[in-house]
C-alpha cells in the first residue's frame, strides 16, 4: 500500500501506535524526495509557538521579534511537510491547517500578507480521530474517514 501512495501527490494521514515508524514510512512515501522533506512535532511545542514556528512570524509580531522569520511551511514550500502528532494540535490551529490543504496559502504570525505553499502534507497520530472529532476536540473537516 505504501508504495501505491508514495506514486501519488496527495496529503496522507499515517495512524498507529507510538513507536511504529510513522515518520519513517512518511519519508518513503513522499514523492518529493529531491525536495525539502520538514518535521515538526506538534505535542512536543508549547501551542503558543507553534503557530510561530508552523507558519513564522513578522516582526514586531510579538516581543523578541526583532526581524521577520521564515516557518517550517514556508522552509518545506516545493517539498514536504510532516506533521507529527496531528492529534495534539490545538483548534486554532488546526482551522489554519485546513486553510493551507485546501487553498496552498497560509499566514505569518503578525502578518497580513497572504502567502502560498506548495506542500505535500503527511500527518501522523498515535490517536483516535474520529473519536476526538466526536469530542470536539479534532476538526471533522480535517479528518476525512
Amino acid at each position: 500500500m505504501a508504495k501505491t501512495i508514495a506514486e501519488y501527490d496527495t496529503n496522507v494521514l499515517i495512524e498507529g501506535e507510538t513507536g511504529t515508524g510513522k515518520s519513517l514510512l512518511a519519508k518513503y512515501i513522499s514523492p518529493r524526495r529531491d525536495k525539502p522533506f520538514v518535521k515538526i512535532n506538534c505535542s512536543a511545542i508549547p501551542e503558543g509557538l507553534l503557530e510561530a514556528e508552523l507558519f513564522g512570524y513578522a516582526k514586531g509580531a510579538f516581543t523578541g521579534a526583532v526581524k521577520d522569520e521564515l516557518g517550517r511551511v514556508e522552509i518545506a514550500d516545493g517539498g514536504t511537510i510532516l506533521l507529527d502528532e496531528i492529534g495534539d494540535m490545538p483548534l486554532p490551529l488546526q482551522a489554519k491547517i485546513l486553510h493551507l490543504v485546501q487553498d496552498k496559502e497560509f499566514e505569518r504570525l503578525g502578518d497580513t500578507k497572504t502567502r502560498k505553499a506548495n506542500v505535500r502534507i503527511i500527518a501522523t497520530t498515535n490517536k483516535n480521530l474520529k473519536e476526538l472529532v466526536k469530542k470536539g476536540q479534532f476538526r471533522e473537516d480535517l479528518y476525512i474517514d
